[in-house]
């Protein structure tokens, strides 16, 4: 809302009210998106400012909007992300990398726990209380259990029901990065209601993990993101022959749309090959 009345103001010269704005102005505006979906998010941004004041909304009805948002996608300005995943594999040599740096002690800690648990960083990783919610706090809590480890979701971006994700030890798999002994570990010593990664910024934890993917010579390391350890983990559980059931309940998803986290082609070889496998070539041709 604030852009779009810096847009109106000083780009398109308008003063006082600029709601509701104008076709003419709408469609400029669009010329500043490289991203259709984008320009279609703020243009509802826009008309709800509209509906709150009580403006009229009709200029939103305006087929040459459609045709807008086609002219951003035809433009071709925004290119495909690369397709990043952060395995277990990676957080271990990220968790070795940073032992010999004390300062780097709890981004460590954050990134097992962004990997063991599915975590959205910046809403999820950053809030993490221990052991019990501080007063007020509503994100997540990590708790120690008698055979693993859990966190307890108030709420989820996709569920708005409580729910919990529990972890057992996985030493045999990877032991710089179980979630009982390691993270687990850390959490034991910490005071209840602490948050260990709150002073932690979005930007600044972004900017640590491309440096450190970059020390370890990972290919196209500024291109990552601090959700490729959620990507990471489920295709992890992919190429480890985990059903998609167990894949929705492990980053406790509600629909398939985690399924664009996955390697599609790996996805595409697995289903391929579970469809073959009932078949035989000493079968008899059934025509």
């Amino acid at each position: 809302m604030r852009f779009w009345k810096w847009f109106a103001v000083f780009i398109l010269g308008m003063r006082g009210n600029v709601l509701p704005p104008s076709l003419a102005g709408l469609l400029q505006w669009s010329r500043l998106f490289r991203n259709h979906k984008v320009f279609g998010n703020y243009l509802s941004y826009v008309k709800l400012a509209c509906e709150l004041v009580g403006c009229d909304i009709d200029v939103f009805r305006h087929p040459s909007l459609r045709r807008a948002k086609t002219a951003i996608l035809k433009r071709r300005l925004m290119a495909p992300r690369i397709p990043t995943w952060i395995g277990v594999g990676v957080v271990g040599h990220l968790v070795s990398l940073m032992q010999a740096r004390p300062q780097l002690r709890h981004m460590s800690m954050l990134f097992v726990a962004a990997y063991a648990f599915l975590l959205r960083v910046p809403s999820e990783g950053l809030t993490l209380a221990a052991h019990a919610a501080p007063p007020g706090h509503t994100g997540p809590v990590f708790k120690l259990e008698a055979d693993g480890v859990t966190i307890e979701f108030r709420s989820r971006k996709n569920r708005l029901w409580p729910s919990r994700q529990t972890r057992k030890c996985w030493c045999r798999k990877c032991r710089l990065t179980c979630p009982v002994c390691v993270l687990g570990a850390f959490f034991r010593a910490l005071p209840s209601g602490a948050r260990p990664f709150a002073h932690l910024k979005p930007a600044q934890v972004l900017l640590a993990l491309r440096d450190l993917l970059e020390e370890l010579g990972i290919p196209h390391a500024r291109v990552y993101r601090t959700h490729d350890f959620r990507r990471g983990h489920a295709e992890d559980l992919r190429r480890c022959g985990a059903r998609l059931y167990e894949i929705l309940a492990a980053g406790d998803w509600s629909s398939a749309a985690f399924i664009l986290y996955l390697d599609k082609e790996g996805l595409e070889r697995d289903a391929v090959a579970e469809a073959n496998a009932g078949f035989s070539d000493s079968e008899p041709d059934s025509e």
